[in-house]
């Protein structure tokens, strides 16, 4: 990526960005700082990207299955009414 698109994220986004290219302490970097030291891992021949380690998230426990969940239902209650809502126009439309 280049500067002027890495401008665009924001912090947060660049400091998974520079965990991911191994960059030493994203998170105590100021934004222009941590864009140069992205593009310097990038650039790098060297330049290793960090794999998933650590320790799993238990079953039930990760706020990204409850969320996902949440907007599957979400998702699905939407369906039903724009299905609904198709019908009803339809029905006035040959009426």
């Amino acid at each position: 990526m280049t500067k002027e698109e890495l401008q665009f994220f924001t912090v947060h986004e660049l400091q998974v960005i520079g965990r991911n290219l191994c960059v030493p302490h994203p998170s105590m970097l100021k934004k222009s700082v941590l864009i140069d030291e992205i593009i310097k891992a990038q650039n790098s021949e060297n330049a290793t990207i960090k794999k998933n380690r650590g320790r799993r998230a238990h079953a039930g426990t990760s706020n990204l299955n409850n969320t996902q969940t949440i907007d599957m239902r979400t998702m699905l209650k939407i369906e039903s009414i724009l299905d609904q809502a198709k019908s009803d126009i339809l029905e006035l439309l040959t009426h």
